[in-house]
Protein backbone atom coordinates (compact mmCIF):
# COMPACT_ATOMS: atom_id res chain seq x y z
CA UNK A 1 0.00 0.00 0.00
CA UNK A 2 2.86 2.20 0.82
CA UNK A 3 4.51 1.82 -2.78
CA UNK A 4 1.32 2.83 -4.29
CA UNK A 5 0.89 6.05 -2.52
CA UNK A 6 4.81 6.51 -3.24
CA UNK A 7 3.84 5.95 -6.54
CA UNK A 8 1.03 8.24 -7.09
CA UNK A 9 3.40 10.92 -5.14
CA UNK A 10 5.91 10.74 -7.75
CA UNK A 11 3.67 10.56 -10.89
CA UNK A 12 1.94 13.70 -9.63
CA UNK A 13 5.58 14.94 -9.02
CA UNK A 14 6.61 14.23 -12.00
CA UNK A 15 3.62 15.61 -14.08
CA UNK A 16 4.11 18.80 -12.26
CA UNK A 17 8.23 19.37 -13.44
CA UNK A 18 7.32 18.29 -17.33
CA UNK A 19 3.83 19.39 -17.79
CA UNK A 20 1.00 17.57 -18.49
CA UNK A 21 1.04 13.62 -19.56
CA UNK A 22 2.36 12.63 -23.41
CA UNK A 23 -1.28 12.76 -24.43
CA UNK A 24 -2.48 15.55 -23.12
CA UNK A 25 0.07 17.58 -24.36
CA UNK A 26 -0.52 16.72 -27.80
CA UNK A 27 -4.40 16.50 -28.26
CA UNK A 28 -3.96 20.05 -26.66
CA UNK A 29 -1.27 21.18 -29.04
CA UNK A 30 -2.94 19.61 -32.16
CA UNK A 31 -6.51 21.42 -31.41
CA UNK A 32 -5.51 24.65 -30.82
CA UNK A 33 -3.50 24.51 -34.20
CA UNK A 34 -6.37 23.09 -35.95
CA UNK A 35 -8.64 26.11 -35.21
CA UNK A 36 -6.34 28.76 -34.72
CA UNK A 37 -6.07 31.24 -37.66
CA UNK A 38 -9.79 29.68 -38.92
CA UNK A 39 -12.36 32.83 -38.23
CA UNK A 40 -15.34 31.19 -39.25
CA UNK A 41 -14.36 28.17 -36.88
CA UNK A 42 -13.24 30.30 -33.73
CA UNK A 43 -16.59 32.32 -34.41
CA UNK A 44 -18.52 29.07 -33.64
CA UNK A 45 -16.29 28.25 -30.61
CA UNK A 46 -16.36 31.79 -28.89
CA UNK A 47 -20.62 31.94 -30.35
CA UNK A 48 -21.78 28.97 -29.39
CA UNK A 49 -19.48 27.38 -26.83
CA UNK A 50 -19.17 30.93 -24.95
CA UNK A 51 -15.40 30.25 -24.45
CA UNK A 52 -11.64 30.54 -26.02
CA UNK A 53 -9.70 28.52 -27.61
CA UNK A 54 -7.75 27.31 -24.90
CA UNK A 55 -11.14 26.36 -22.89
CA UNK A 56 -12.56 24.78 -25.87
CA UNK A 57 -9.33 22.22 -26.19
CA UNK A 58 -8.41 22.13 -22.97
CA UNK A 59 -12.06 20.71 -22.29
CA UNK A 60 -11.73 18.70 -25.54
CA UNK A 61 -8.44 17.33 -23.89
CA UNK A 62 -10.40 16.43 -20.44
CA UNK A 63 -13.06 14.85 -22.10
CA UNK A 64 -11.56 13.05 -24.51
CA UNK A 65 -9.04 11.58 -21.70
CA UNK A 66 -12.34 10.10 -19.79
CA UNK A 67 -12.74 8.12 -22.92
CA UNK A 68 -9.50 6.91 -23.51
CA UNK A 69 -10.49 4.22 -26.38
CA UNK A 70 -10.45 7.51 -28.17
CA UNK A 71 -7.20 9.33 -27.48
CA UNK A 72 -5.21 7.75 -30.06
CA UNK A 73 -7.65 7.75 -32.67
CA UNK A 74 -8.46 11.64 -32.12
CA UNK A 75 -4.61 12.19 -32.19
CA UNK A 76 -4.26 10.48 -35.44
CA UNK A 77 -7.22 12.30 -36.76
CA UNK A 78 -5.70 15.93 -35.45
CA UNK A 79 -2.72 15.27 -36.85
CA UNK A 80 -3.52 14.77 -40.42
CA UNK A 81 -6.12 17.50 -40.02
CA UNK A 82 -3.47 19.65 -38.93
CA UNK A 83 -0.95 18.40 -42.38
CA UNK A 84 -3.97 19.01 -44.79
CA UNK A 85 -4.59 21.90 -43.41
CA UNK A 86 -0.95 23.23 -43.87
CA UNK A 87 -1.86 23.05 -47.60
CA UNK A 88 -4.35 25.56 -47.37
CA UNK A 89 -7.59 26.29 -46.27
CA UNK A 90 -9.61 26.59 -43.58
CA UNK A 91 -10.55 23.40 -40.82
CA UNK A 92 -13.52 22.56 -43.28
CA UNK A 93 -11.25 22.13 -46.27
CA UNK A 94 -9.06 20.12 -44.54
CA UNK A 95 -11.73 18.05 -42.90
CA UNK A 96 -12.72 17.31 -46.67
CA UNK A 97 -9.12 16.71 -48.35
CA UNK A 98 -8.94 14.19 -45.05
CA UNK A 99 -11.93 12.31 -45.91
CA UNK A 100 -10.67 11.99 -49.55
CA UNK A 101 -7.71 10.36 -48.31
CA UNK A 102 -9.54 7.65 -46.17
CA UNK A 103 -11.35 7.07 -48.94
CA UNK A 104 -8.84 6.52 -51.48
CA UNK A 105 -6.47 4.73 -49.26
CA UNK A 106 -3.99 7.45 -48.58
CA UNK A 107 -4.54 7.41 -44.94
CA UNK A 108 -5.09 4.07 -43.39
CA UNK A 109 -4.78 3.92 -39.77
CA UNK A 110 -8.43 5.17 -39.15
CA UNK A 111 -10.80 5.27 -41.25
CA UNK A 112 -13.71 7.99 -42.16
CA UNK A 113 -15.76 7.13 -39.33
CA UNK A 114 -13.15 8.20 -36.71
CA UNK A 115 -13.01 11.61 -38.62
CA UNK A 116 -16.92 12.12 -38.36
CA UNK A 117 -16.84 10.65 -34.87
CA UNK A 118 -14.30 13.42 -34.08
CA UNK A 119 -16.47 15.75 -35.57
CA UNK A 120 -19.60 15.44 -34.00
CA UNK A 121 -16.81 15.17 -30.54
CA UNK A 122 -16.68 18.82 -31.52
CA UNK A 123 -19.87 19.42 -32.18
CA UNK A 124 -21.09 18.24 -28.89
CA UNK A 125 -18.67 19.63 -26.93
CA UNK A 126 -19.18 22.80 -27.92
CA UNK A 127 -23.03 22.55 -27.40
CA UNK A 128 -22.21 21.07 -23.97
CA UNK A 129 -19.87 24.13 -23.07
CA UNK A 130 -22.86 26.67 -24.41
CA UNK A 131 -25.30 25.05 -22.30
CA UNK A 132 -22.78 25.15 -19.21
CA UNK A 133 -21.91 28.98 -20.21
CA UNK A 134 -18.40 28.01 -21.23
CA UNK A 135 -17.79 25.93 -18.06
CA UNK A 136 -16.70 22.55 -19.09
CA UNK A 137 -18.49 20.12 -18.28
CA UNK A 138 -17.73 17.22 -15.56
Amino acid sequence: MKRLFATMALAGVLSACWGAPPNESILSAQCETLFEGDAQTMGRITNQAETTLTGFCDCFVSQAMSSPEKVDTFKDVLIAMNEAKEQGGNVEAAAERVEEMTRDGRITHFTEDDLEALGDFFQELSGDLGTASGTCPA
